[in-house]
Parts: C-alpha cells; sequence; structure tokens
C-alpha cells in the first residue's frame, strides 16, 4: 500500500479489516496520522468527533454561539490548538479564534472535528443616560433624557421594541423605564442601563 492508500483507509474506518490489521500501526496518532509496515497490530483510534455550530461565524463582542458535539468519553475542546480539560459535550464560544475537538484513548491516539473560526466585532461603548432635573414630576411636566453617544442612539420604554426617540436628546412624557441603545457602523450595538421616570397624577382640587 502507498502512504496515500493506508490513509484513505483509515479516515474510512476500515482498520478493523483483518487482512488491513497485522500491517499498520501509527506512528503518531492524529486523523492525519503517518503509518509504517511492522509486522504488528494496528492500534485502534477513536471516532472522528463531529462538532455541531448553533450561531453564526461572525458575532458581536459580549455575545456567543453555541458548540455542541456528541463524543464525552476522553474527549476535550480546543482552542487555537491549546487544548482544554473541558469535557462538557456543549460549550458558549465567545472569544475570536479556532475551535475544534478532540478524542483521545489510551492508546495516545488523538482524533479531530473539523476546525470552526470564530470571528468577533467590537460593540460600541455602552452609552449612559443623563437626566436634566427630577426625574419624578407631575402631570403636565416632562423629563429631559441625553445620551453619552453623540450619534446612533435609538431610544426605547419598558423593553418595548417600539423606537421612542433617535436623537441625542430624549423628552420622556410618561411613566416608565427608558434606555438608549446605540449601533455602530458594523451592526453591533449597546445598550445603557434603565432609568426610571415617573410623572404623577395632579392632585383634585
Amino acid at each position: 500500500f502507498s502512504l496515500n492508500n493506508i490513509l484513505n483507509i483509515y479516515d474510512k474506518g476500515q482498520l478493523n479489516d483483518p487482512e488491513l490489521r497485522p500491517t499498520l500501526k501509527p506512528v503518531w496518532g492524529t486523523f492525519q496520522g503517518d503509518y509504517k509496515r511492522t509486522g504488528s497490530r494496528a492500534l485502534d483510534c477513536p471516532t472522528k468527533p463531529v462538532m455541531n455550530i448553533q450561531g453564526s461565524q461572525t458575532i458581536c463582542q459580549g455575545d456567543s454561539i453555541k458548540l455542541a458535539t456528541s463524543s464525552n468519553k476522553n474527549s476535550t475542546w480546543v482552542f487555537n490548538n491549546i487544548q482544554s480539560s473541558i469535557s462538557d459535550t456543549v460549550t458558549f464560544a465567545k472569544q475570536a479564534g479556532i475551535y475544534k475537538r478532540v478524542s483521545f484513548n489510551e492508546n495516545g491516539c488523538n482524533v479531530y472535528s473539523s476546525e470552526f473560526e470564530l470571528l468577533v466585532k467590537n460593540s460600541p461603548e455602552k452609552p449612559s443616560v443623563n437626566t436634566l432635573g427630577n426625574t419624578i414630576v407631575c402631570e403636565g411636566t416632562t423629563v429631559q433624557l441625553s445620551s453619552t453617544a453623540s450619534s446612533s442612539n435609538t431610544w426605547f420604554r419598558d423593553g418595548s421594541s417600539t423606537i421612542r426617540g433617535t436623537n441625542q436628546g430624549f423628552i420622556a412624557d410618561s411613566t416608565g423605564k427608558y434606555y438608549v441603545k446605540v449601533t455602530s457602523s458594523n451592526g453591533c450595538t449597546s445598550n445603557s442601563d434603565m432609568v426610571s421616570v415617573t410623572i404623577n397624577p395632579n392632585p383634585s382640587i
């Protein structure tokens, strides 16, 4: 057999063929492993792990994607070619880099999954909301709010998706919890903390 034939047989999982096993022995136990004729019995290697990617290849800073695999016995995650001690079948990737899964056995044979490269875009700086005057006022009075971001602001109230305003400044005329979202040119966003505004009804006369 040529080396390519041997590698093809190994990659297809045909090492259990009794006619082939006596002639092959791994020199280095990876799924691209090299083999030589020794007359000894071939060593068994684990099944190549499969990694399932649940999310986009490109995410915003602070977000994550789910990586899952069915291989959990003698199997861990590898990040930027550094093997971790994490054997959980599910992990959440946040850092940019190369992810893969490795399975190994007592024979010293390591089998790697296909690689996945995660790209991470920068998110804008988290904005703050400044208030002018009191945030608890009487009916007929408004509360002035202002974002620390000079542009790309979107105002919301009470977690609703309804856009209340898009300027740096905003006038709140009803009770609720307000926040501002800033969107950068790459599509990533950052939200401010919420600011409570209370507008009390005037007393009856």
